[in-house]
């Protein structure tokens, strides 16, 4: 049995975050992922975690993070898709542990930077595109539940419904 609670926060308005974020020098992600890093952060100090006590920056916690592969340009071009996203989930860490916030905004700031210049995103999309449809249906299942196992949480910044259900 799990014990899962939802813990509602307050809007924040758009133009607080960009402002944090153009002050930084840091993507609007960034912002965000670390408010977010540093909210498991305290949670888990607020909880004495003995995990997180113990491994601080060595916490294993990932998440899957929606990133958006740009169109290519016959893409671009075709009306019916100009308006479509590539979308695939890329592995990242929870980057807990920091004392100091503005250390651990420039190491997601950093990780992010690496997550978008890497190829395991295009790969990514390759697979999820190319090869998992053709995949027999027990073994794509198993994939699916094996990658959403291994993480922690799934992360966005992509704004969700105005209502929760």
């Amino acid at each position: 049995k799990h014990n899962n609670k939802i813990y509602p926060f307050e809007p924040v308005p758009v133009d607080f975050i960009k402002n944090l974020k153009n002050v930084a020098g840091v993507s609007f992600y960034d912002v965000v992922y670390t408010c977010f890093c540093r909210a498991i952060q305290d949670y888990l100090k607020l909880k004495s975690c003995p995990v997180f006590k113990a491994k601080k920056k060595n916490v294993k916690c990932r998440s899957l993070t929606p990133v958006s592969i740009p169109m290519s340009a016959d893409m671009r071009t075709d009306k019916a898709r100009v308006i479509e996203n590539q979308w695939v989930l890329v592995s990242t860490k929870l980057l807990l542990g920091y004392d100091d916030i503005l250390e651990q905004l420039k190491a997601i700031h950093k990780q992010s930077n690496r997550m978008k210049s890497s190829p395991v995103a295009k790969l990514q999309l390759g697979i999820q595109n190319h090869v998992a449809p053709l995949l027999p249906y027990a073994i794509a299942k198993k994939n699916v539940y094996g990658g959403l196992w291994r993480h922690s949480v799934t992360f966005s910044v992509v704004p969700g419904p105005e209502k929760t259900c």
